[in-house]
């Protein structure tokens, strides 16, 4: 049964997310601060070192699921269920129900959480988690330590917590309905790869938006703080372009006077309220 959960899990992350947060995995390990097509998961995230112990299946809706205390691995099959990891570096991986709504708590411990079709509501716990929203809508906990989110396709709300966390937004490129990504306390790593509001709360945070061209409004860098954030925007280096002088980048002040949004050839791809008056020597630029 361990090895048919495996499976199964490792294709669900092959299928839904698709390079532009490759980068973003491979740093996790090491920063420690808090599309569909286009965005591949690392599978060495989904499945940490070692086997689990325990292969624990939510059997039907409305189930209550316990892990053991150990490194348990919990499954969600059917949607509309509470899985509970508790101590230990666990793995809860959501269902295939696009109808419910599930419920995730990772305890104590360094837990890995995945959320499949279903809505959810996720809380990592103690710990320093790393959790990937799915295809439903979810509110994302990461709670307590320096956690690693990324949200689904669908619109999500996550909330960083205490730590310094990297929160990744892929979002859905609508306008009206906005992933919302709250850092917390820390100094958190905030991306958007799609449209978003990112707000970084207390700390030094760092803000990156993708110059792509495929989202209809850019992501708002809501709560910029000059005295100590900063603000990158990340470039794709298409067909082998190698010198960022090839992109034509400038930031031009709202109409307003009340802020200032980054452009790179003509695409607005950041806004920042409360951003008048910065440079763009004052943005870095990254060639991806």
């Amino acid at each position: 049964m361990i090895e048919v959960l495996i499976l199964s899990m490792l294709g669900l992350a092959g299928s839904a997310l698709g390079g532009a947060v490759a980068d973003d995995d491979a740093e996790a390990n090491t920063d420690g601060d808090d599309r569909e097509e286009n965005l591949p998961i690392d599978t060495s995230l989904l499945m940490p070192e070692g086997a689990r112990e325990e292969g624990l299946v939510a059997e039907s809706s409305g189930d209550a699921t316990y892990g053991t205390g150990a490194d348990d691995l919990l499954t969600d099959w059917h949607g509309d269920v509470e899985l509970y990891g508790g101590a230990g570096d666990d793995m809860l991986q959501g269902g295939f129900d696009g109808d419910s709504q599930s419920v995730f708590y990772g305890g104590d411990g360094d837990d890995t959480i995945r959320d499949g079709d279903n809505d959810a509501l996720i809380y990592g716990g103690d710990g320093d988690d790393r959790i990937t929203g799915g295809h439903g809508q979810s509110e994302i906990h990461g709670d307590t330590g320096d956690d690693v989110i990324d949200t689904g396709i669908a619109t999500d709300t996550v909330y960083g917590g205490v730590g310094d966390d990297r929160l990744i937004s892929v979002g859905s490129g609508d306008s009206d309905d906005p992933d919302l990504v709250y850092g917390g306390s820390g100094d958190d790593d905030l991306h958007a790869y799609g449209t978003a509001e990112l707000y970084g709360g207390e700390g030094a945070d760092r803000f990156t938006a993708y110059a792509n061209t495929w989202v209809e409004d850019a992501p708002v860098i809501a709560d910029f703080n000059p005295a100590e954030d900063i603000l990158c925007i990340e470039i794709d280096s298409h067909e082998g372009t190698q010198d960022l002088s090839d992109f034509q980048v400038e930031v031009q002040e709202f109409a307003d006077g009340t802020g200032a949004s980054v452009f790179v050839d003509g695409y607005e791809v950041m806004r920042v309220p409360g951003g008048q008056g910065i440079r763009l020597e004052d943005v870095e630029l990254k060639l991806v």
